[in-house]
């Protein structure tokens, strides 16, 4: 399950830094393909471009250290998970005689190179916070909240002769999967309901809405009661709605019951809005085990289609 992880994380990476040159490897054969890199950017006829103050603009280039470890969960109870140490490294490169940081002396003066503490402030700045915040809000973050509750970082030395500036973070990434599966079947994980086609088979699925925060702004259209029925025989019913009066509030909720209860026997309230305020939701992350049977009978009413409905999502 490494591969998805990386290829996912790539994309993210491009999307942020389109003109980066991306790798994943060991060290040691890193060493050799940054050699082969481009060390500045040039223009349409092969000329270094320079910065404002005549030092050459660096390439930019990032790289996952190949993992050569992980941990598999295996819980009495619950699904399994893996989880997976990565190091991400953003560099830039310098040119050789580059110095930390501008000081009084006069080879910091007359160096015309820009010192490895701007070039480092630049890349966290540029790139590692922002795809920090993408990663946070991105379905994987929100999947598995808690990767995002501490990340290391390092500010290593060069470690390949290519006097590169580096800012590395350390990430666990986590992705679940089953025991008892013959190969990936945990393939569901992480797909919306309105996503899935007809017919698949929601026995024994963790359901719940994924949200970037508990509380959050959306403004959707509901109009009344629209009910989303997800078995046959019995009563396993997402249903969104809305209350009236200045102090009503929307909702979405599963239902559960059999084929003859009324009211049902239990409701769980996966989101709601603030009461008298239909425009702050609170996400309670109610998570709720779907019964033997519960299938997707029909495609998802329009309305589950807006936000924030649309983040019913296969958990486990």
């Amino acid at each position: 399950m490494t591969l998805p992880i990386i290829d996912h994380l790539r994309v993210m990476l491009q999307d942020l830094a389109p003109g980066a040159v991306f790798e994943c490897d060991q060290a040691r054969m890193l060493n050799v393909k940054v050699d082969t890199m481009p060390r500045f950017e040039t223009g349409l006829n092969g000329e270094v471009i320079k910065d404002s103050k005549g030092n050459p603009v660096s390439t930019t280039f990032i790289y996952i250290e190949e993992p050569t470890q992980g941990y598999y969960d295996i819980p009495y109870r619950g699904h399994q998970r893996q989880r997976l140490p990565l190091m991400i490294y953003f560099c830039k490169f310098e040119p050789m005689g580059n110095d930390a940081y501008k000081g009084d002396t006069p080879f910091s003066a007359e160096s015309e190179t820009t010192s490895r503490l701007i070039l480092r402030d630049e890349l966290e700045r540029t790139i590692v916070r922002p795809f920090l915040l993408r990663l946070k809000t991105s379905q994987l973050g929100m999947l598995y909240p808690e990767m995002m509750n501490t990340v290391r970082i390092v500010y290593p030395s060069a470690r390949f002769d290519a006097n590169e500036v580096s800012v590395g973070i350390e990430l666990t990434i986590y992705s679940d999967w089953c025991i008892w599966a013959g190969g990936p079947s945990m393939d569901l994980i992480g797909e919306r309901l309105i996503d899935l086609p007809v017919g698949t088979d929601l026995s024994g699925r963790m359901i719940r809405c994924v949200t970037p925060e508990p509380l959050f702004s959306a403004a959707p259209d509901v109009p009344g009661y629209t009910p989303w029925h997800l078995h046959s025989t019995e009563r396993f019913i997402i249903a969104v709605g809305s209350t009236g009066g200045a102090n009503g509030y929307t909702f979405s909720q599963i239902n559960i019951g059999n084929s003859r209860s009324n009211p049902f026997e239990v409701s769980y309230m996966t989101l709601r809005s603030i009461q008298g305020d239909r425009t702050l939701w609170y996400n309670p992350v109610c998570t709720v085990k779907a019964r033997k049977g519960t299938t997707v009978l029909t495609p998802a009413p329009e309305i589950f289609k807006q936000y924030p409905f649309n983040t019913l999502t296969i958990v486990g």
